[in-house]
């Protein structure tokens, strides 16, 4: 497949096109496929969602993704202090 999107790439040299080609064809291959055998059954669903082992991990993506946009919030306002603690973190 990163063979076929060089190859469109060198071609024509638009480089939205292997990501259109990808939403274009994508329809086609789940109507005529054999279908998806990557999903969990029910049963296994309902177990993962009392499973707690992700709780903590979540959560502190979370909370570090916040203080990630605040930050970049900060560096990127129009006064930026460049000498400031924003910058030397």
């Amino acid at each position: 497949m990163m063979f076929i999107a060089m190859v469109m790439i060198l071609t024509s040299n638009k480089f939205y096109m292997p990501v259109f080609f990808v939403y274009l064809i994508s329809p086609t291959v789940n109507y005529f496929g054999q279908g998806d055998f990557k999903n969990i059954s029910v049963n296994s669903t309902k177990l993962f969602e009392k499973d707690k082992r992700f709780d903590i991990p979540l959560q502190f993506f979370v909370f570090f993704e916040l203080f990630v946009w605040i930050w970049a919030m900060v560096v990127m306002s129009e006064d930026v202090n460049p000498k400031g603690f924003w910058f030397s973190l």
